[in-house]
């Protein structure tokens, strides 16, 4: 068969143990030889620059230890929570990881916490439950240290960031989403613009969000509204920052400077579908004077 991945073959299974060569997006097959994929060994793919997304099947079981270890680019990650065992280390610095698409097969979350346990840098998260249900939230990142102290015998914990709070609010059976909402506090004074990215993604994907918490994240980007909208003009890809745009406008009310200044930024920056946008929003799409003065 010709494949350039390395695997170990038993009875009715497969385990990838690597791959040949460089690849920018990997989708891992679910069947290999006529058995079923069932887990990544340890290592398999450590180290492996080039790779910046990733697709594991709904076959697999198991991922062994460091297995994504250091893959320093790898910014996407897919994966269904069929996955029983997640080793340690399995995704280590791995610092470039920003976003993670959970596809759930029953109400068992426990995958969610292994790999939030693994990783301490901020990850958005869109998880598709069995019911149907879609949500994103963001988990802030958070750094955890430990001191001990030899003359007291004692070791002191100390936890930096909102992040450990969030990750808290996962249980096996699912996710406290009034736990999580409640934590928006603590994220607000240690990273306010990740609040802003937090607060984004409620109110795009408002799963299981009481209307009180509902309107405490709107008015925080109400009073956040100009520096929010300049982060999304400025971050992720053009489709990401469309819909963060659109989310904005429909929860904050801005001032018509605020909008033609954003206007102007991005026909600076040539985006013209941005610019629509915002344009729109002032209410003179269809002038022609208005067109001629955000020309790009």
């Amino acid at each position: 068969m010709n494949t350039r991945y390395h695997f170990k073959e038993t009875e009715d299974s497969i385990c990838i143990t690597g791959y040949e060569g460089m690849a920018r997006i990997l989708d891992l097959p679910e069947e290999l030889n006529g058995k079923p994929v069932r887990a990544v060994g340890s290592r398999a793919f450590a180290g492996m620059d080039s790779l910046q997304a990733l697709y594991l099947g709904k076959t697999i079981r198991e991922i062994g230890s460091f297995a994504f270890y250091n893959c320093r680019n790898l910014r996407y990650l897919s994966l269904w929570n069929g996955i029983q065992a997640f080793g340690h280390g399995a995704l280590r610095q791995c610092s470039a990881l920003q976003e993670m698409e959970l596809h759930l097969l029953s109400e068992d979350y426990s995958l969610l916490r292994m790999v939030l346990d693994c990783v301490e840098s901020s990850l958005s998260v869109l998880l598709h439950d069995s019911k149907g249900e879609t949500s994103r939230l963001v988990f802030p990142w958070y750094l955890l240290e430990s001191k001990e102290d030899f003359e007291a015998r004692a070791i002191h914990v100390s936890i930096e960031g909102a992040g450990y709070t969030y990750r808290e609010a996962v249980r096996k059976n699912g996710v406290d989403f009034a736990a999580y909402d409640n934590a928006f506090g603590r994220l607000c004074s240690a990273d306010p613009m990740l609040a802003v990215e937090a607060a984004l993604a409620r109110l795009a994907y408002p799963y299981c969000l009481s209307p009180g918490h509902q309107k405490r994240y709107q008015a925080f980007l109400q009073e956040h509204r100009v520096s929010a909208l300049d982060r999304c003009l400025g971050d992720g890809e053009n489709k990401e920052r469309k819909t963060k745009i659109q989310i904005l406008l429909k929860n904050v009310s801005y001032q018509p400077v605020e909008i033609q200044t954003a206007a102007n930024l991005a026909s600076r920056n040539g985006e013209a579908e941005l610019c629509a946008l915002l344009m729109a929003e002032l209410g003179g799409s269809g002038s022609k004077k208005q067109a001629a003065a955000f020309s790009l």
